[in-house]
């Protein structure tokens, strides 16, 4: 019995290891704000605020706040050209660089999250770097357009690691447009292709039906598809001959 339950725990574990179908495994960094999964793309560029961040100021757990802006830098207080942006609850505020826009990565780790990350340093004398990490969850949600975003913050105090989850529509994979069009020349030649097509078929059954033709003279115009060849050439020489003759009286004229 006590073998039959681990053989059962084992493939357990195996089914629950093995990620469902529609789960993203893998997000192939396209920008700072898109990925490329091998179903579709999931991209932010709809989030993104042109004057200052689109989430700024978002109340976190422990009273500090924070903004975040997805593809494009912003600045807030000493927060300069950045992702995110820490705003501690001091008087005054003091504002840190959690995340840079060229530092963003795309993983697959429980869910798909976009990662920050920013070298920055305490204001006081001999005080060391500090490398800041920020992690949003992305979380698909087709009924959050354009998205709500959840700050948790520093969840370990002193890790200076912030979390936040964002849900939003764009955080879903969508399949890019193809093109729908097709270009003239492409209507020309299925034009010119069905013409041929029709000409051939609709011929050889006048002519086999009505004209009561056999053999080779089924084929429509089979007399001139025959004669065209040798058409072609006499029309040739006849244009060379014209133009050789063209060049002899211009060296008449000369003379």
């Amino acid at each position: 019995m006590a073998t039959h339950n681990k053989v059962m725990l084992m493939i357990l574990l195996t089914v629950l290891s093995v990620p469902s179908s529609g789960a993203i495994t893998k997000c192939e960094k396209m920008s700072s704000c898109s990925c490329k999964t091998d179903k579709g793309v999931v991209d932010l560029t709809p989030l993104s605020g042109t004057n200052g961040p689109r989430f700024k100021d978002k109340l976190a757990p422990n009273g500090d706040k924070f903004s975040w802006n997805p593809c494009k830098p912003f600045s807030e207080g000493t927060c300069k050209g950045v992702a995110a942006c820490q705003i501690q609850k001091l008087l005054p505020p003091s504002y840190f660089n959690i995340g840079n826009q060229d530092s963003a990565t795309f993983t697959v780790d429980q869910g798909l999250k976009l990662t920050y990350s920013a070298d920055t340093f305490l204001d006081q004398p001999g005080a060391p770097n500090i490398v800041r990490t920020t992690k949003v969850s992305l979380v698909c949600d087709e009924s959050k357009d354009p998205g709500e975003l959840t700050v948790d913050g520093e969840t370990k105090a002193g890790s200076a690691v912030y979390v936040m989850t964002l849900a939003s529509k764009y955080a879903c994979e969508s399949v890019p447009a193809t093109p729908s069009g097709i270009s003239v020349g492409t209507v020309l030649d299925i034009i010119l292709l069905v013409c041929t097509v029709l000409y051939v078929c609709v011929g050889i059954g006048f002519q086999k039906y009505v004209r009561k033709a056999e053999g080779r003279e089924i084929l429509p115009h089979y007399s001139f598809w025959v004669d065209l060849p040798r058409l072609i050439r006499d029309g040739t020489l006849f244009a060379v001959s014209l133009c050789g003759r063209r060049s002899t009286n211009k060296t008449y004229d000369n003379i």
